[in-house]
């Protein structure tokens, strides 16, 4: 990662983080401000979303569910965030953002096939989901959090990342 970056990612991570609820551990409230603070270098063709509010949703299952399920809501801009709990493979077209927990590979695997062309961001933090197309995988690196991008997967699905997120990925995938 380049120098230059670190001030923003440590604004990216300070934004949200006070405002959280008490996690279940402090990797899962990272990982609850991490997602949250995705939204904000996403853009959406606007005639797919609301105007007045950015739905977020979990599925149930993850520890950072619990924390997005206890989140105030929050403003991005002229939107409301608005964090709820899905079950999957429901009715997501409401979702802007879905942080997705599926302990099961193949299952997941279908799940990003059915989801895969919606403009939804999917998130994850199981095992090796950007590279199993999904857009977002947080991953561990050593002590750190650290994410991957699947780049083909976010243009598959109609949506455009900021460069600067780009930059901050530990790794984007399909470029």
């Amino acid at each position: 990662m380049r120098m230059r970056h670190l001030p923003l990612l440590l604004g990216f991570l300070l934004i949200t983080l006070p405002g959280l609820s008490v996690p279940e551990t402090p990797e899962d409230r990272l990982k609850a401000a991490y997602t949250l603070n995705f939204a904000k270098f996403v853009q959406w063709d606007d005639a797919g979303i609301g105007r007045e509010q950015l739905q977020v949703c979990y599925t149930e299952g993850a520890a950072v569910a619990n924390v997005l399920a206890d989140e105030p809501p929050q403003q991005l801009g002229s939107r409301r965030l608005v964090t709820e709990s899905v079950r999957l493979p429901g009715n997501v077209e409401r979702c802007q953002l879905l942080f997705i927990h599926e302990p099961d590979p193949q299952r997941m695997r279908r799940l990003l096939a059915t989801l895969a062309e919606l403009p939804i961001l999917l998130i994850s933090d199981a095992r090796d989901f950007a590279r199993h197309g999904g857009m977002i995988g947080l991953i561990r690196s050593g002590n750190k959090l650290r994410f991957q991008i699947n780049l083909a997967a976010v243009r598959k699905a109609g949506l455009q990342l900021d460069a600067t997120l780009l930059d901050l990925a530990q790794e984007v995938i399909g470029k």
